[in-house]
């Protein structure tokens, strides 16, 4: 790769090329360049390559076949450089110079390559660097020497999946124990246990992040991680925890955030006992999905009275809250309690947590709340949907008096708001929500809505009742939704869009969606909303032009809705869907018979096409334009009964095959360089044995694909012989298995252009059927065409 005249160019990417060296001069030339990517090229030295490269502050050299000489120092003028990635290069060691350099470098990766240790003198070049990631990920790595991380600072170290294992990982918090490390990434490094002296190197660090997931853990020993006093974020995802004792985690007086996904699955009860070690934790975030949990016990979360964030979904939860459970949840924001086989709620379930803001609750067969469960003033986001729910009270949510989202989608309350439900009529549960802002009801079976059903409710802004059966709606009935922007309607039963119903709604709102109902195209019940869509361009309507069609009457099924308008009796749709589906489908027809025909016969339309062509154009290219004495005589004569075409390779297969026809067979056979007369010139020599030969015998083998001379002359000739006079005139004997498309490709002719007499292929046992291939190669040779 060499220089450029674009001086002012600041980055340059030549990734993904077969750039095997990189000139000194390029850096020259680009005054300006800041950034350089050459990943995925195979760059090999570049031992002198960036001397002149001063305002470098990206380089990228992953992916290449770089040889670091330590000594050289290739990096070392490089003063402003802050990133280097020299990752997947078969590297063996670190070591990418001897004198301290780089200072300014803040993110070195040298991930995906060889190195299995670490030396003392490795990275002694990063000494005085202030460092932020070092990047060993998916290395061989096992061995840490002493002081091999002294006077290096670098606050993140990635080490996921190297196998360490537990020794390794000993050795290396023993090597980090002076160390400016903050974050630790371990993971998938093979450490399947965790004693009390692992982390014991860590004693006097500052590390606030340690990530040990997915790594097969089975055990982790009471007091392992108390010598990490200022640890604040602990993953332990994704492992295998036989039990969670009740001193594993004690000494973290600074951890706030504590990830158990998919720790374990045999957690089975909440006990008050299972998380007392972390009593003296400031903990803020939980997450204890996917572990296995059955039931909680009173009590069970007493120890977190900070806490701010807890997630309890995707567990097998068969549970009914009384409230005791999340007793101690004092500063409790978030519970996620969503995907678990069933959860019933008593009245008071959240009595201890009055804090709560956001409860999900989806996926959990609640069904049947009878009771008055949510009594939290400050809940803004509560989700009951995919429960199957067919009951709610009277003004349930009365007491959410803060409650902004409300998600009801995918139960069964259509009974609810029916006219004759019994014994008091409709249930109007959504009374008492003021500050409601986004309400989803799809998916309910919806098919009537009472007059009352939204009174109050003159915040929402969101209404999705998509999904649903509804047809008829009273008038006025979203006259209460004064702040309405996004109504959803989507695949109902509507046929007909009512003015008394929509007026008052539909000049507030941006989102309009009534798309895949079964309307009525009869233009009285639609002429005034077709109208509004014609001159409104403030709303947006999704689908307007593709999902808004007529199912009545007949004669307008499928049609597009817009058409219609209200000084036209009748519906004029601008294309008749129809036959344009009729026409499309014709011609894709056609064209895939007419590609199926080229892909399969193609070569006989071509072959067909060529004698057309030398028939109507008269072309001959081997013989010559004959005489009128040779153009009356009545029949040709011959001097030959084969013209013989192979390769030299094969000549010792015609010597003990084919020249014995000679003498006892009676033919007369022409063979290159044994019935060449000498002076004559090579090709008029060839033409004219060609011409006085009945036959032209193709003797085809791999070997003759690589003759020069055959394919570009003899077999060209003996072509166009079959194409002018006819296609008995050649004859292809097989000596190999060769199929017929790469036959195509070599020779450009094919084995179905002939008779298949003409067409003989060398049996595989020639002892046993030899006298058959040999007489019908007799018989084609000596009969007329």
């Amino acid at each position: 790769m060499g220089p450029r005249k674009t001086p002012r160019m600041p980055r340059l990417d030549v990734s993904f090329n077969s750039i095997s060296k990189v000139e000194p001069g390029v850096c020259t030339e680009l005054a300006k360049l800041s950034s350089l990517s050459l990943q995925h090229n195979e760059v090999r030295d570049i031992s002198s390559t960036f001397i002149y490269c001063h305002n470098m502050s990206s380089l990228f050299l992953g992916h290449n076949r770089l040889v670091v000489d330590p000594p050289s120092n290739p990096f070392f003028l490089l003063k402003f450089l802050t990133v280097l990635d020299v990752s997947e290069n078969g590297l063996k060691s670190a070591q990418l110079g001897v004198e301290p350099q780089l200072k300014k470098l803040r993110n070195l990766n040298v991930s995906h390559n060889s190195i299995n240790e670490v030396k003392k003198e490795t990275l002694r070049f990063l000494v005085g660097s202030n460092l932020h990631v070092l990047n060993f990920s998916r290395n061989p790595l096992q061995t840490f020497e002493d002081g091999c991380f002294k006077d290096v600072n670098f606050e993140v170290l990635i080490l996921d999946y190297c196998p360490l294992g537990p020794a390794g990982v000993a050795n290396l918090t023993a090597q980090l124990q002076d160390s400016t490390v903050k974050i630790l990434y371990l993971k998938a490094v093979s450490l399947n246990i965790v004693d009390k002296w692992t982390f014991q190197g860590l004693n006097y660090s500052m590390l606030q992040r340690l990530y040990i997931s997915n790594n097969g853990l089975t055990t982790v020993e009471g007091n392992s991680f108390s010598w990490l006093r200022h640890l604040e974020y602990l993953d332990l995802s994704n492992n295998c925890l036989s039990a969670i004792s009740d001193t594993m985690f004690e000494g973290l007086k600074s951890l706030q955030h504590l990830n158990l996904r998919n720790a374990t699955e045999q957690l089975n009860a909440l006990t008050e006992q299972t998380f007392a070690s972390l009593a003296t934790s400031p903990l803020l975030y939980l997450d204890l999905s996917h572990m296995g949990i059955t039931m909680l016990e009173p009590r069970a979360m007493s120890h977190f009275p900070v806490l701010r964030w807890l997630n309890l979904g995707l567990n097998r939860i068969k549970h009914n809250f009384q409230g005791p459970e999340f007793k101690g949840l004092n500063n409790i924001s978030d519970i996620y309690l969503s995907y678990n086989p069933r959860i019933s709620l008593s009245n008071g379930a959240f009595s201890s947590t009055p804090t709560l803001k956001r409860l999900m609750l989806s996926h959990t067969h609640l069904n049947n709340l009878y009771a008055f469960p949510f009594n939290l003033p400050n809940l803004t986001h509560l989700d009951l949907s995919h429960n199957n729910m067919d009951n709610l009270a009277d003004g349930m949510f009365n007491s959410l008096q803060s409650l902004k989202v409300l998600l009801l989608s995918h139960n069964n309350l259509a009974r609810l708001w029916k006219h004759n439900n019994l014994p008091h009529g409709p249930v109007f549960f959504l009374r008492g929500l003021a500050k409601l802002e986004e309400l989803q009801l799809q998916s309910n079976g919806f098919d009537e809505i009472p007059l009352q059903a939204f009174a109050g409710l003159s915040h929402l802004k969101n209404l999705d009742l998509s999904l649903n059966l509804l047809n008829i709606l009273p008038d006025g009935v979203f006259a209460p939704l004064s702040s309405i922007r996004h109504l959803d309607l989507h695949k109902n039963q509507f046929t007909a869009v009512e003015r008394n119903v929509f007026a008052s709604v539909i000049l507030q709102l941006m989102e309009l969606s009534l798309a895949k109902n079964p309307f009525d195209c009869t233009c009285d019940s639609l002429s005034w909303f077709v109208e509004w869509l014609r001159n409104e361009s403030r709303v947006k309507i999704d689908g307007l032009h593709s999902d808004y069609r007529c199912k009545t009457p007949l004669q307008y099924f499928k049609f597009m809705v817009l058409p219609c308008s209200p000084s036209s009796p009748n519906l004029n749709p601008i294309e008749h869907l129809w036959d344009v589906f009729l026409i499309c489908t014709i011609v894709v027809s056609a064209f895939v018979v007419l590609a199926l025909l080229f892909h399969l016969e193609g070569w006989r339309l071509e072959y067909w096409a060529t004698v057309l062509s030398h028939r109507m154009l008269g072309c001959d290219q081997l013989l010559p334009k004959k005489s009128v004495v040779e153009q009356n005589e009545a029949a040709p004569r011959y001097r030959f009964d084969a013209f013989v075409i192979n390769a030299q390779k094969d000549g010792h297969w015609i010597a003990q095959n084919v020249e014995p026809l000679e003498e006892g067979g009676g033919l007369r056979l022409y063979l290159e360089g044994r019935d060449e007369v000498g002076g004559d010139f090579k090709l008029d020599a060839i033409a004219q044995a060609m011409r006085e030969s009945r036959r032209i015998l193709v003797v085809v083998t791999r070997s003759l694909f690589k003759d020069t001379w055959c394919r570009n002359f003899t077999v060209l000739q003996a072509l166009h012989r079959a194409i002018e006079q006819s296609r008995e005139a050649v004859i292809l004997v097989f000596l190999e298995d060769i199929p017929d498309h790469e036959l195509y490709v070599k020779l450009n002719i094919r084995a179905a252009m002939f008779p298949r007499r003409c067409v003989l292929h060398w049996p595989q046992d020639p002892n046993q059927f030899c006298i058959v291939f040999f007489l019908c190669m007799y018989m084609v040779l000596n009969s007329y065409h």
